[in-house]
This record gives C-alpha cells, structure tokens and sequence, in this order.
C-alpha cells in the first residue's frame, strides 16, 4: 500500500511539474517574442536614425556651400568704403537733369472697313 500511495504522490507532482512547466515555456517563448520585437523596432529606428543624421549632414554641407558662396560674392561686389560726393545746386539741376524723354502715343484702334448696306428692293 505504501508503494502505491507513494506511485500516486509521484503521479501529482509530475503533473504539476508537467503543467507548470508547460506555463513557463509558453512565458518563455512570449518573452523570446517580445524581445524579437523589440529588437526589430530598435534596429528600425536605427536605420531611420542614421537617415536622418545623414540628411542633416547634406544639409549642413549645403548650408556651409552657401555661405562661402556668399561671402566670396560679397567680397567680389562690395561697394567701396567712400564713394564720390557729387552736389548739384539750382542752377547747375536743369543742365544735369536729362531731357525727358518722349514717350510714343498709344495705339490706336484699326479702321474697320465699312460694308456698302443693300437696300431692299420693294
């Protein structure tokens, strides 16, 4: 009787055993699923990191490129420090000013062809 008794304890616990450990495998392989997730988003957002460092590198590029542009321009045309001073009183104004000049007149409209009107015979 003993060993019977002993045979049944046995068969409880590894059916316990059998449940529980069927319950960590399915955590086990839920958790395995949640890393794998959270390992396929990370190197997402990687990728789209590394995209975006290397637009704001192109446009850093660009920036730089215009503003060496621009101050080679700059130094290209730039207005001398002192330019000449010219003053022009009433009397020398009308031999400076330029003659104005004429402007042409406007179009006019064609001449429109006139038509002989028929009379009517009664």
């Amino acid at each position: 009787m003993r060993r019977v008794a002993c045979c049944v304890v046995a068969l409880l616990m590894a059916s316990g055993c059998t449940s529980g450990l069927a319950n960590l495998e399915r955590e086990v392989a839920g958790l395995r699923q949640r890393v794998d997730d959270a390992q396929r988003g990370s190197l997402a957002m990687r990728a789209r990191v590394d995209d975006l460092e290397n637009r704001a590198l192109l446009l850093q590029d660009e920036l730089d490129t215009l503003r060496l542009t621009g101050m080679r321009d700059a130094a290209r045309f730039q207005a001398p420090s002192s330019l000449p001073v010219v003053r022009v009183g009433p009397d020398r104004a009308a031999a400076v000013a330029p003659a104005p000049v004429p402007q042409p007149a406007p179009p006019t409209a064609p001449p429109t062809a006139s038509r002989p009107v028929r009379e009517s015979a009664p």
